[in-house]
């Protein structure tokens, strides 16, 4: 029986930061939340390889996790549980505003693993940034007494401020 497993991961650009202000050379209906949330899914259809789906999905500005993803990538075809953990709205910065409406999720093949545990981080930065821990455990045909943790966060990045940066992740 074999542990191999796939990993995808996808910044998806939160609904809120997806603007024309930000991205003036994008065409203003790949910016619409409503087009592309439904393009996302299938970009994430397209990963398949031999009709098979990544077994884990880390997704960042992760936003409409509760109003979407939970339930669309619950369902047929993808059958995933997953874990989500929303940036808090501390600090005001430049780029994302006071109000964040992103965050971490991860997906995971609920034919492939359990959860056994689930953490989250608030790295209490600049920028309100997160991470979620998972520790899954094969199960069924899968099942090899064996576990595996997957980590998702989003970190900032700005060369001119490369040591602020590495001391965010202390």
């Amino acid at each position: 029986m074999s542990s191999i497993f796939s990993v995808a991961q996808f910044n998806i650009l939160c609904e809120s930061l997806a603007s024309p202000e930000h991205f003036p050379a994008s065409k203003k209906e790949n910016l619409l939340w409503n087009n592309r949330k439904y393009k996302i899914i299938e970009n994430i259809k397209n990963l398949s390889f031999n009709g098979e789906f990544a077994d884990i999905l880390c997704m960042e500005e992760l936003s409409s996790y509760w109003e979407f993803f939970k339930d669309e990538l619950g369902k047929e075809p993808f059958n995933y549980n997953s874990c989500f953990v929303k940036r808090p709205s501390i600090r005001e910065s430049n780029w994302s505003g006071k109000v964040k409406l992103d965050g971490c999720g991860i997906f995971y093949s609920s034919k492939k693993f359990r959860l056994i545990h689930h953490h989250s981080i608030n790295f209490d930065d600049s920028h309100d940034r997160v991470g979620l821990i998972l520790l899954l455990e094969f199960i069924g045909e899968h099942k090899s007494n064996k576990y595996i943790i997957i980590a998702a966060t989003h970190l900032y990045w700005n060369i001119k401020k490369v040591n602020e940066q590495l001391g965010e992740l202390k």
